[in-house]
């Protein structure tokens, strides 16, 4: 009896332990994250690519990863890194370039140059305005081996360049992008290469500039120099200047058709457009023109249909909720960790959004720290949900005392570690008493045998006791 009294004792103890350490069913958590819907629209062009680079979104991928010719896109790469040598100080924009007939002799004929000749001295600030706004072939190579001391070197510099920038459908050949079979790229990989370019000051300001003016001998001591991007000016096509337009490069070979990058900004707001082989059938002036005008339709898409609003801003005081095991104040205010600012349809208006919190545990408990994350606001408009901030504790509440220590207690056993171990001791528990068991048991079975051995000594006491009487 004493056996079974301690085997139901430490079961029952163990079954207890058991139920309060075991972790309950939790609910899953599903990700929430915004996709806009994709623009109904249709660009004539074999690949098309509208980017929000302040909202980092996709907005239009008109088969964005294929892969094209890039013509004289190429220079946005040669651009990037020519700018990043300047930044680097390996060069500097009053170092001057001798033009050399080895340089020249690399470039096949029938390319757009300046006309440069052996022995003309240069700068690099002016190579690079004749790179960016000239679109000259041979300041690219000049650019190439001023910079990395031969042109195979300067594109094997641009293949690495591609790759650390994400991209994965690029491989250049030379510096300019006159047709090469084995160079082709992507409007996906363009809109990387530019979206870095413009983080750079000198970058943005070369393939913003609208006209530039050489001053060297070889010119005469002039040469002045307009762009080819008419979203740009107008000043040599006239009709096609988009007001917002900041960028970036054109290109054209009869193999990649016509080519455009285009960036633009708006309240704030900067797009990247990438066309690329804009063709309507013909190779004259209307085909060379309808780059720019999908390339506006797109942006001005962009800009239409969504609009960027502040949703919730990081002074703001979401609301208060109650404090279990408080000392003093027995509530506390959350509040968003970060101002939100992103983009949005622009048919929805203020009132349209809703805000929900969602705490991390279902009760608050002290001791709660200033600016401890207790929980999310999430703003949505439409069942679409556009953002999602951590909800932060304005001030700190301390704990009471003995009931925070057997809170402590409580929360000690709650640890996944301990859970474990817990487990680990109740299965110790039930093989012991297991052995006990079988031990008592065996115990049992020999006990009747010493009974009867007992009781046949004590009959044969009694004869004898009988007969000495």
């Amino acid at each position: 009896m004493k056996i079974r009294k301690i085997l139901l004792t430490v079961l029952l103890a163990a079954v207890m332990l058991l139920t309060a350490v075991l972790p309950a069913a939790a609910a899953g958590e599903g990700e929430i994250r915004y996709v806009p819907e994709e623009m109904n629209i249709r660009i004539a062009s074999g690949a098309a690519l509208l980017y929000d680079v302040s909202n980092d979104l996709t907005l239009y991928d008109q088969s964005a990863d294929s892969r094209m010719y890039p013509a004289a896109l190429v220079k946005t790469m040669t651009l990037l890194l020519a700018v990043e040598a300047v930044e680097r100080e390996e060069i500097s924009l009053s170092d001057t370039v001798t033009v050399t007939g080895q340089a020249l002799a690399t470039l096949p004929a029938g390319g757009n140059t300046l006309g440069m000749k052996e022995g003309d001295v240069i700068s690099v600030q002016d190579l690079l305005y004749c790179a960016s706004v000239g679109s000259a072939n041979e300041a690219c190579v000049l650019l190439a081996i001023a910079i990395e001391g031969s042109e195979s070197s300067f594109v094997s510099r641009m293949n690495r360049r591609a790759e650390e920038l994400g991209c994965v459908c690029t491989h250049f050949t030379n510096s300019h992008g006159l047709h090469d079979a084995n160079q082709y790229t992507s409007a996906r990989d363009m809109m990387l290469i530019a979206r870095e370019g413009l983080r750079h000051e000198l970058f943005a300001n070369l393939v913003a500039a609208t006209q530039y003016t050489v001053q060297s001998e070889a010119y005469s001591g002039r040469r002045y120099l307009y762009t080819a991007n008419h979203l740009l000016s107008g000043k040599v096509v006239p009709g096609f200047t988009y007001r917002y337009a900041t960028g970036v490069r054109t290109g054209y070979t009869s193999e990649s058709g016509n080519c455009l990058i285009a960036s633009a900004t708006k309240s704030g707001r900067t797009l990247i457009a990438v066309i690329l082989n804009a063709r309507n059938g013909s190779y004259g002036q209307e085909s060379y023109m309808l780059s720019f005008k999908e390339a506006t339709r797109l942006l001005e898409e962009g800009f239409s249909q969504y609009t960027v609003r502040t949703l919730v801003r990081s002074s703001e005081l979401v609301e208060e909720r109650p404090v279990e095991l408080a000392k003093n104040n027995d509530y506390v205010v959350l509040r968003p960790a970060e101002t939100v600012t992103t983009m949005v349809p622009s048919g929805i208006a203020a009132e349209d959004f809703q805000r929900t919190v969602v705490l991390t545990d279902d009760v608050i408990r002290a001791p709660v720290k200033e600016g401890q994350v207790l929980g999310q606001l999430i703003i949505s408009a439409n069942d679409v949900v556009y953002a999602q901030v951590d909800l932060l504790a304005l001030t700190s509440v301390e704990q009471a005392g003995f009931q925070g220590l057997i809170h402590q207690i409580s929360s000690f056993f709650c640890r996944p570690l301990i859970r474990f171990l817990c487990l680990v001791v109740l299965i110790l528990v039930l093989i012991v008493c297991i052995f006990l068991l079988k031990v008592e048991r065996q115990r049992r079975r020999r006990r009747p045998k010493r009974r009867n051995n007992i009781s046949y000594m004590s009959d044969a006491r009694a004869a004898a006791a009988a007969r000495r009487r």
